[in-house]
């Protein structure tokens, strides 16, 4: 006999509304505080999203520094748009990075290359 697929009970609704009624959180916030997976909590604020229950408030920056993970909030509200670059500033960031690495490589040239070389020198 199959049994039917269990589903998030009343409580775990309730801890996720309290939780985003009393202040703006991420997904991964919100899953630790109510116990449920990562995924279910997005799916539930997908759901209360399209119901204009939730809108996006703030958005944090991810490790490449992208605003990339979005801090919910309880009510009606517009979604705070993504912070864009300028192709100005993607070029001077790339020309950074590219200097950086260039450095790292000629201090790399600069050290010995193994014990071994050392030794024999």
């Amino acid at each position: 006999m199959r049994r039917p697929p269990i589903k998030v009970n009343a409580m775990s609704y309730a801890k996720l509304v309290a939780a985003l009624v009393a202040s703006p959180a991420t997904v991964h916030d919100l899953a630790e505080e109510t116990g449920l997976h990562h995924l279910t909590v997005a799916s539930h604020i997908q759901a209360m999203r399209r119901e204009r229950l939730v809108h996006i408030s703030a958005w944090e920056k991810d490790t490449l520094g992208r605003d990339a993970i979005a801090v919910w909030q309880w009510g009606h509200g517009r979604d705070r748009p993504r912070g864009r670059l300028t192709g100005a500033q993607r070029s001077a960031a790339y020309a950074e990075r590219l200097r950086q690495r260039e450095l790292v490589h000629r201090m790399a040239a600069a050290l010995p290359q193994s014990r071994e070389a050392v030794e024999h020198v």
